[in-house]
């Protein structure tokens, strides 16, 4: 705590003897008063505030209003070692934060100040008087002993963008390069995205630090022999490293440069990666799983036919359960060319992975009749994890499909059970894809990628409110 200035130690005593005076008056001889050297602020919290609202009519003329929004659910947490005071929900969109009336609690009796706007003057803090929260605010509280004090900053955050708005940025960059590769996979590693692709029927891998995307390396593996047009499809990232398969052997890589042999292993293909298992195809097309890096293969139960797996455009989803200690849900996601398709294939799993764990079987999801928003089967489907849902983009409809190419973006909100339309992303403007040929990838600061096949195009958005800063909270005294 620090010690009050001459002028601030004047007022506080004149106040001091304003209120012993009042207090004395009407009382026994027996009344007491206490005084306390420590203080510090206890809560602080908001009312009502006023947010400007805009509003669109069935003509499209838009109006702005004020409307008056209770803000007294918003919990501010104070730390009370470097004193400050914040709220880690920022408010709405539009709330005003010039006009805010907030009520504020202290430890001991001590009298709260505030700091003055335009000059380092502290004043009597009046509850009913509404401030101005635009910027970080300074309260002094001082012990009613008025030999000490303590000072705090207060910010009151307010949102600056709509939570659901999804935001592209401008395009990257044109790469001609990329856009003339096939069989297209990206992938998020190390702050870094790789794009593996394949041209003159070899595999190519190029790099790009997550903060670029406009300078591509290429890279040189030294099993550069063993990549082959389905190394795309033969590749996952476990524990911070590439698993690759190819020809038998299993490879495994930091940098997607040096690679080194993991296993022997004869299985079909390479799927997917949770943070405890490896998964797989048989060569006869089961699903196996690995819980030692490739070292041995275990049959993974199903509770349907092997013939509904995916056999092509398979994405492979990890999510942790959070209301499961060392849970994770499992989703595949891809389409069969099957004439009589209309929808992509989808199986999920909870992966339990406690000592005492019994493994589940795998669960296939039929898209029936009463399923309104179903799988899309599209071209080239990729799925990815995205924030509370999951995000699909497919190219040109398959099959039975009558979907248009490259009309929508699809989410699933229930972990793979339906399908509807994401309506909060839309195709950047002057957007070009080759619908067979693109790649998806979400990146660890929350960007969404799309390099596209053809055009060269490279894409990257996101979400406002996953791109928020996030704060630490602090447990208030």
């Amino acid at each position: 705590m620090n010690t009050l200035s001459s002028r601030n130690l004047f007022n506080l005593m004149l106040l001091l003897v304003t209120s012993v005076a009042l207090a004395s008056c009407g009382s026994s001889d027996d009344t007491q008063l206490v005084y306390y050297d420590d203080t510090a602020i206890t809560a602080f919290s908001v009312g009502t505030l006023k947010q400007l609202v805009e509003t669109t009519d069935d003509d499209g003329n838009a109006t702005t209003t004020y409307q008056n929004l209770d803000c007294s659910g918003y919990k501010f947490y104070i730390d009370q070692m470097n004193h400050l005071i914040y709220n880690v929900d920022s408010l709405p969109v539009g709330v005003d934060p010039t006009r805010v009336v907030c009520s504020i609690s202290s430890k001991s009796g001590g009298y709260l100040q505030i700091k003055d706007l335009e000059s380092a003057e502290y004043t009597f803090f009046n509850a009913s008087d509404s401030l101005d929260f635009s910027t970080a605010r300074y309260f002094r509280v001082i012990a009613s002993s008025g030999n000490s004090y303590a000072d705090y900053q207060v910010k009151v955050n307010v949102h600056q963008e709509e939570a659901d708005e999804f935001v592209w940025r401008n395009k990257i960059t044109t790469n001609a390069t990329l856009g003339g590769l096939t069989n297209t996979r990206a992938f998020a590693l190390n702050n870094n995205i790789y794009l593996f692709g394949v041209s003159g029927g070899q595999c190519k891998i190029y790099r790009t630090a997550e903060t670029d995307g406009k300078n591509w390396a290429k890279l040189t593996a030294n099993i550069a022999a063993m990549l082959t047009d389905q190394t795309p499809f033969n590749i996952v990232v476990k524990d911070g490293q590439f698993y690759l398969y190819s020809q038998g052997t299993l490879y495994t890589s930091a940098d997607a440069v040096s690679w080194q042999t993991a296993a022997t292993a004869s299985i079909g293909r390479l799927i997917g990666a949770s943070s405890s298992n490896l998964y797989a195809y048989s060569n006869d097309g089961t699903l196996l799983r690995s819980s030692d890096n490739g070292q041995s293969w275990t049959d993974d139960e199903m509770d349907n036919s092997k013939d509904l797996l995916p056999s092509q455009d398979i994405s492979f989803i990890c999510r942790l359960l959070r209301a499961y200690a060392s849970s994770n849900q499992l989703l595949i996601v891809g389409n069969r060319d099957v004439s009589g398709d209309k929808t992509a294939q989808v199986w999920g799993k909870v992966e339990q992975n406690d000592d005492n764990a019994q493994q589940q079987p795998w669960s296939y999801y039929p898209m029936t009749s009463d399923v309104r928003n179903k799988a899309p089967h599209l071209t080239n489907l990729q799925a990815i994890s995205y924030g509370e849902n999951i995000i699909a983009l497919g190219g040109q409809a398959m099959n039975a499909s009558d979907l248009k190419t490259f009309a929508n973006f699809y989410k699933s909100e229930d972990e793979g059970v339906t399908w509807p339309v994401e309506e909060n992303i839309t195709f950047p403007e002057g957007f070009s894809c080759s619908p067979l040929h693109f790649a998806l990838v979400v990146d660890s600061q929350n960007y969404i990628w799309v390099i596209c096949g053809n055009s060269g195009q490279i894409w990257k958005g996101r979400r406002n409110s996953l791109g928020w800063q996030t704060y630490e909270k602090y447990i208030t005294e």
